[in-house]
């Protein structure tokens, strides 16, 4: 007897837990029996439209109960589906490097029968997978340093990961948008789960998430270190009730020791866990040291780390296929260079952040994370982001920008903060100039972007 995909698992799994509560969107419980119906509701329409094994199907929304279903046929059909949010501008260029037969518009419901194939796209690597009739997945990195890359995962190897979280679920709210792996990740990690409810929100402000928390009842909730800090400047938790929650996982970039050290002041009941992953290769298995602490274990089953040069190296079976508009950067032995600079001490590491993001200055590397950990515990600031302007003398120069609570005379915030500065800070870390600024310095994905600010 053949073993069954892990698609199939998950959904004879969802099929013997049909009258369990799966979802909850703007204050109503959907059952599993409901996902279950209106994915097969999905299935109809789809077939109906040509849609099966080796069919591109993109799809443009936000998590709901209905884009939930809309995966779930996706994974019955094995097809290849392409989630994208529903107002980003790239969308016509991304449909092209995915080669999409065809768009569904979830936020109507609707089909859009325009065929968007632009031949020039469909690459091999899609090509050849299409034959196999397996079930895919397409995301796209952000194209921060240029084009997006599409990434193409075979669904059913990223669905064996995610079933081995399989476990007691909590009410978990999905907190990245359509459009990323680590929310469809969430999603189906709960769906598998014992009890798990995934709780969706209408806005992703910090206001709107605090309140659903209290509304919902959230349990899990599964932020960057950029939200959770906005969290705290807007006060949230002194108008909230969020009691209900046992668990606050952060990723996608690196915590500030400060924040979480303030954090676990606020909120002495809940536990705090660092996750990590990569469009390229999934998520590992994490282990906090403590739930004060940054140091992490990362691997479990199917995932190999090594560090290099203080550079972290991942291998895992779980692995993207390529990507469909650029080389590989998986190796021939299966490892990846993830561009993430880590401290180690034994089996756990300590993230100090992105290797492009570091500061040679007169040659001595400097962190981000480091000095920003160290002002955005000082009084009066909202927000902090540090980065490298080129410098005649030195290579480079630290410049920071500030966000304030309330306006402060320039010429006193800057002798302030050098001050806190050169009594934490070595003198070649301390900010060579301090820009007061008001912009947002997160994207989309609440991670932080980090590009010269407004001068005071």
């Amino acid at each position: 007897m053949s073993t069954p995909s892990s698609s199939q698992v998950l959904l004879d799994s969802l099929e013997r837990r049909r009258d369990h509560t799966a979802l909850h969107q703007a204050g109503r419980d959907y059952t599993i029996a409901e996902l279950l119906d209106r994915a097969g509701q999905w299935v109809g329409y789809l077939r109906a439209a040509g849609i099966g094994p080796g069919t591109v199907c993109a799809a443009t929304g936000e998590f709901s109960f209905n884009t939930s279903a809309f995966l779930i046929a996706t994974l019955m059909l094995r097809c290849t589906v392409v989630p994208l949010a529903a107002d980003s501008g790239e969308n016509p260029q991304l449909l092209g490097l995915a080669a999409a037969d065809v768009v569904v518009d979830l936020a109507r419901g609707d089909l859009n029968h325009q065929v968007v194939t632009v031949a020039k796209h469909d690459s091999p690597l899609l090509r050849d997978f299409r034959r196999t009739g397996r079930p895919g997945i397409i995301a796209f990195t952000s194209g921060s340093s240029g084009e997006p890359k599409g990434v193409l995962h075979d669904f059913d190897r990223m669905l064996k990961n995610i079933g081995r979280y399989d476990r007691k679920g909590l009410r978990s709210l999905v907190f990245l948008r359509f459009n990323h792996l680590g929310g469809i990740n969430t999603l189906l990690s709960v769906l598998a789960s014992t009890g798990g409810v995934v709780v969706f929100p209408e806005q992703r402000t910090a206001e709107d998430i605090a309140a659903l928390v209290a509304q919902a009842r959230v349990e899990l909730l599964p932020v960057t270190p950029t939200f959770l800090a906005l969290l705290l400047a807007a006060r949230c938790h002194e108008r909230h009730d969020l009691s209900s929650l046992k668990l606050i996982s952060y990723g996608a970039e690196p915590m500030p020791q400060t924040l979480l050290d303030r954090m676990n002041h606020l909120f002495p009941g809940v536990r705090f866990h660092q996750t990590y992953g990569t469009s390229e290769l999934c998520l590992p298995r994490t282990q906090s040291r403590s739930s004060d602490s940054l140091w992490v274990k990362i691997g479990g089953d199917g995932f190999e780390i090594r560090v290099i040069d203080g550079l972290l190296h991942i291998r895992s079976e779980f692995a993207m296929l390529g990507y469909l508009n650029a080389p590989n950067p998986i190796g021939a032995d299966g490892w990846m260079a993830t561009g993430d600079r880590v401290e180690q001490d034994g089996e756990w590491i300590r993230f100090l952040g992105r290797d492009s993001d570091v500061i040679n200055v007169g040659g001595e590397k400097v962190t981000p994370l480091e000095i920003e950990s160290v002002l955005i515990g000082a009084e009066n600031i909202r927000d902090v982001r540090v980065y490298g302007e080129k410098d005649a003398m030195f290579g480079a120069r630290v410049v920071a920008d500030v966000q304030l609570v309330t306006d402060e005379d320039p010429t006193e915030l800057r002798r302030r903060l050098r001050q806190i500065c050169l009594e934490r800070l070595a003198r070649y870390k301390v900010p060579v100039k301090f820009n007061i600024a008001t912009g947002p310095f997160h994207s989309q994905r609440f991670k932080k972007v980090r590009a010269p600010g407004r001068s005071a």
